[in-house]
């Protein structure tokens, strides 16, 4: 909600009021960004990530022998594994999970997710993953060309959106934040962000808006 001041956010803990805000809200971006009138072709997938053992001989899947990988197979599909710190060799399937609505994920890992990964894991690492330790599902808010959303909204330069990272966030983050920070205080980013423009699908970005 607009005031005087600024903005105030509504939350079940109170009100908080701001001068800007910076939404970062992932999979629940598009359902808060549309109390605003706010559009975005967002798309959430359920997706599932896997831990797993080796059978034998452990160092060679730890950070220094085995390398973050990802690794395009048969005809576009991507297969990312990371290695053991402390919890077992990481592997999941990018992408290629089911839209999803957020309010209604299935966060239970079925035979048929853990399945699909433990083949690819026999294929490519062999030896490095004889059994599924652990497995979690997770959601990627995905933009139709699977690139960062980082902008204001037209009308609404002091509201910062930055979401929509598609998967690949995380490898990001410090560098989304820092320029997150600069949006948020008035300041130019040192950088040209307007690939990552919300006006590529359609939502009018406001003169104030500077990259």
């Amino acid at each position: 909600e607009r005031t005087a001041d600024g903005i105030r956010a509504s939350t079940s803990a109170g009100d908080l009021c701001a001068r800007r805000v910076v939404i970062c809200a992932g999979a629940w971006t598009a359902p808060l960004l549309s109390t605003l009138g706010v559009t975005l072709p967002l798309v959430v997938t359920r997706q599932t990530m896997h831990w797993f053992m080796p059978a034998d001989d452990a160092s060679i899947v730890c950070a220094d022998r085995l390398p973050v990988a990802l690794i395009e197979h048969d005809g576009g599909h991507i297969f990312y594994t990371m290695p053991d710190v402390g919890d077992g060799v990481k592997a999941a399937i990018h992408h290629e999970g089911a839209a999803v609505d957020v309010d209604a994920v299935d966060r239970v890992v079925h035979a048929s997710d853990t399945q699909a990964v433990e083949g690819l894991v026999a294929r490519f690492l062999p030896g490095a993953g004889a059994s599924v330790r652990e497995s979690a599902v997770c959601l990627y808010t995905n933009t139709p060309d699977h690139d960062f959303i980082i902008d204001t909204l037209d009308g609404m330069a002091d509201v910062v959106v930055v979401s929509a990272c598609s998967g690949h966030g995380f490898k990001f983050a410090s560098a989304i934040g820092d320029i997150a920070a600069r949006m948020a205080l008035g300041e130019s980013a040192d950088m040209d962000v307007s690939h990552f423009a919300a006006a590529r699908f359609g939502v009018s970005r406001p003169d104030a808006v500077r990259s």
